[in-house]
């Protein structure tokens, strides 16, 4: 009977290996299955990062752009207030040249 007890025994403890062996292989397969929506998402996310960088080089880009336009807008009014200054100059110069010559 002792002998029989002893099998008892294993046989409970195998059974309870056998379940813990059960459970462990559940969690296996729910990790492996968190490890693979965890690399979609990060291949995802890689996705979604290298569009935001090209979107952002693309507003740097546009950024220079007006930039250097509304630098060519805000030279104009100097550039043309030299005109007239060069224009006025002339006007009087030939003014005074020609009433020279008059006299």
């Amino acid at each position: 009977m002792s002998e029989n007890c002893s099998n008892c025994v294993q046989a409970k403890m195998l059974e309870k290996v056998d379940e813990r062996v059960s459970k462990l292989e559940e969690k296996c397969e729910i990790l492996q299955d968190k490890v693979a929506e965890t690399e979609r998402n990060s291949a995802v996310n890689e996705d979604r990062t290298k569009s935001l960088f090209k979107m952002l080089n693309e507003i740097k880009d546009s950024i220079k752009i007006i930039a250097n336009k509304l630098e060519a807008l805000e030279s104009k009014p100097g550039q043309n207030w030299n005109e007239l200054i060069k224009t006025i100059i002339v006007v009087v110069a030939t003014a005074a040249v020609t009433y020279l010559i008059k006299k």
